[in-house]
């Protein structure tokens, strides 16, 4: 996140003080295809969050990633395969697959071969990508 484009962001160039609404933080990460904790960090970096926020909403996306990782396990003890996936290949990958795909640039087929996933399980690792952001 370059210092100048992210100042420039409308939600941030508008901003006082210094804790920030998760849906605005939600909206940046989005944008910039990071976590909503490097938003964060990046905030503190330049200024426009205390570390006592940063600090505290850093505790809640360890939690939230802890009871995450908890309900991604099925009953047969394994992670889901989205889970799987977008772990192995990240999310920045998983996502130009698909773009290319939604673009006709790839076939379905080529989209199950890319992700190592059968192509039942493609819509799943789609939905988990859309969760995560």
């Amino acid at each position: 996140m370059p210092k100048a484009d992210l100042l420039a962001q409308a939600d941030v160039a508008k901003h006082t003080g210094t804790s920030w609404d998760d849906d605005d933080l939600r909206g940046l990460a989005r944008d910039y295809c990071v976590s909503e904790e490097v938003v964060l960090r990046r905030l503190l970096d330049l200024g426009k969050t205390s570390r006592a926020f940063y600090v505290q909403k850093r505790a809640e996306y360890q939690q939230r990633a802890v009871a995450a990782a908890a309900s991604a396990v099925e009953s047969s003890g394994g992670p889901r395969v989205s889970v799987k996936v977008l772990a192995k290949l990240g999310g920045s990958f998983v996502r130009m697959v698909l773009a290319g795909h939604s673009h006709g640039f790839i076939t379905f087929s080529e989209v199950s071969d890319l992700l190592g996933a059968k192509v039942k399980h493609v819509p799943e690792i789609e939905a988990a990508l859309a969760a995560r952001a």
